[in-house]
This record gives structure tokens, sequence and C-alpha cells, in this order.
């Protein structure tokens, strides 16, 4: 009987930790939307690899677009496009294209910048 009245203490003096760092989490994969990306409201960009992208909106806030698959060549080229589709923002419905090649994107995030390298 003793340690089931432990073990419910113990729960619930965990719970409320367990409950805030769930918040962080999901307000930082909240997804997010970059707009009038048809005119411009793309700053800079800076490669993950082939699975993902930092993206500088004009308002100087970086975002992380994680990609669907592997983009060929994503970490090598010089330029990219942003497919926005007819609304003209960047969001988890968007592509971004390489060499020709669409990638789809599965999710943009408000984040940090890059890292130096």
């Amino acid at each position: 009987m003793k340690t089931k009245w432990i073990y419910g203490l113990a729960l619930s003096l965990m719970l409320p930790a367990t409950l805030a760092t769930a918040k962080q989490q999901s307000a930082k994969s909240e997804q997010a939307r970059i707009h009038f990306v048809n005119h411009g409201a793309i700053r800079d960009w800076q490669p993950d690899g082939e699975r993902g992208l930092w993206i500088k909106a004009n308002h100087r806030q970086w975002y992380y677009a994680d990609l669907m698959f592997r983009c060929t060549g994503l970490d090598f080229v010089n330029s990219i496009g942003f497919d926005t589709g007819p609304a003209g923002s960047f969001d988890k419905f968007s592509s971004v294209v390489v060499d020709g090649q669409k990638c789809p994107v599965a999710s943009v995030v408000k984040s940090d910048p890059p890292p130096k390298a």
C-alpha cells in the first residue's frame, strides 16, 4: 500500500513539469507560413544537407523547412525556387525546386538561425 502512495506522489509531482515541456515543444513545432514569397519576402536561405533548409524572411525571422524526401543537390546549388502555389505563401503545402526537381515540404516552423559553419 505504501509503494502505491509514493508512486502516486511522484507521478503527481512530475506531471506539471512534463506538461510544461510538452507545451514548449508544441510551441516550437507549431506550423508557420511565410507570406508574400511571390513578392520577394525571402531574404536568405541555407541548406541543411539534402533533407531541409533554413529560410530567412524579410522581417529577419528564421524558419526551418523540413522536406518530405531527400532533395538531391540541395546542398550544392547556388539558387533554388520556392513553389508557393496561387496563395503566394510558403508553408507545409509548398515545394522547393532544385535543378528542375520539385521537393515537397513536410513542415515549416519558426527557428533559430542556422548554426555557424
